[in-house]
């Protein structure tokens, strides 16, 4: 406080990921789409398919929020061969195949219940304690009314985070340095799966079903990063072998078993290395990358995940959202 008029040189502020004065209800997605408990399970999985969002909310006739239908209630209660992103590669005859067993099955038998909400008027970092403290990516937001006001996602807050990197842009501009920032290499994950270019695509394939992961980094002798293997790719490389290859990820079919239903797919598997399928454009960031950086990249990109590379670009871990969710929680500490 001045009681003169005063002409500022520099000025420092903390500095924060997620912003503390904002509500619920300014980053909420409104009026999300629900569905009744009596919504058959293939039309949510139908509904998933053709849309950004990962689960749905389940509302009474009062709008009052009764349980939420996830990627993972669909497969492990739903019972559905895969998530949808990976349906979405199927054609319809196929896709039909594989929803059929579902039959006419409500979702009231697959929801989570009781859900996990929050209310419109809390604060944003609230909202991120109950997120990592339940584990969850997803929160119906309800009103004074307990009804059904919107979902808050990561994504939300990821695109908040984002805006915040704009701000402290301009005000370091005027010289006013924010502390407390957090880089990359502070929060990376190193235990990420790796290959090199040579490695036959089938230990890519058994890889990928064995330890339930959707992507794999690929290599070469000195630990540079050369590409990038997902789930997806393998479906879209051996589109023709659709179904073959779908069984194979999906149903865990044995390789020789596999081989004797689909001859000509397990060839060219054999005759396939990963730097043939590898995505080699990829997009990365430096361990010095400042956190708010690489959220603005992952917002941008719609990227849920960053290869982290060093100074001399070799490959040494991933980030997460949930990682930058937890560390952007923690500067309230």
């Amino acid at each position: 406080v001045t009681v003169r008029a005063a002409q500022v040189h520099s000025h420092r502020s903390h500095r924060r990921l997620i912003p503390r004065h904002l509500k619920v209800r300014d980053v909420m997605t409104p009026e999300p789409v629900a569905v009744a408990p009596e919504t058959p399970i293939t039309q949510v999985v139908r509904l998933l398919l053709r849309s950004h969002f990962k689960g749905v909310p389940v509302v009474n006739t009062q709008k009052q929020v009764i349980g939420i239908v996830t990627q993972g209630d669909l497969i492990s209660r739903g019972q559905i061969p895969a998530r949808p992103g990976l349906l979405s590669y199927l054609d319809d005859e196929h896709l039909e195949e594989q929803l059929t067993p579902l039959g006419g099955r409500p979702v009231a038998q697959i929801m989570s219940q009781p859900v996990v909400t929050i209310e419109e008027d809390r604060y944003l970092p609230e909202a991120v304690d109950v997120m990592l403290e339940h584990r969850l990516k997803r929160l119906p937001v309800v009103d004074a009314q307990d009804q059904l006001a919107g979902m808050l996602s990561q994504f939300d807050i990821f695109r908040t985070a984002a805006g915040q990197r704009s701000n402290w842009q301009v005000l370091e501009e005027r010289h006013i340095v924010g502390n407390n920032v957090h880089y990359v290499r502070d929060i990376m994950r190193r235990d990420v799966q790796t290959v090199t270019p040579d490695t036959p695509i089938r230990q890519v394939i058994e890889m990928i079903g064995a330890n339930d992961i959707q992507r794999v980094a690929v290599v070469d002798a000195e630990d540079h990063l050369l590409g990038i293997i997902t789930d997806r790719d393998l479906l879209v490389v051996f589109s023709e072998h659709r179904v073959g290859i779908w069984e194979y990820l999906v149903s865990k079919l044995p390789f020789p078993e596999l081989g004797r239903r689909h001859k000509e797919l397990v060839a060219k598997v054999h005759a396939t290395t990963a730097k043939q399928v590898m995505i080699r454009d990829v997009v990365s960031v430096c361990e010095d990358t400042p956190i708010e950086e690489a959220v603005q990249i992952m917002v941008d990109r719609g990227i849920k995940r960053l290869p982290v590379l060093d100074t001399e670009g070799k490959f040494r871990g991933m980030i997460r959202r949930v990682d930058i969710l937890r560390i952007g929680n923690a500067e309230r500490s």
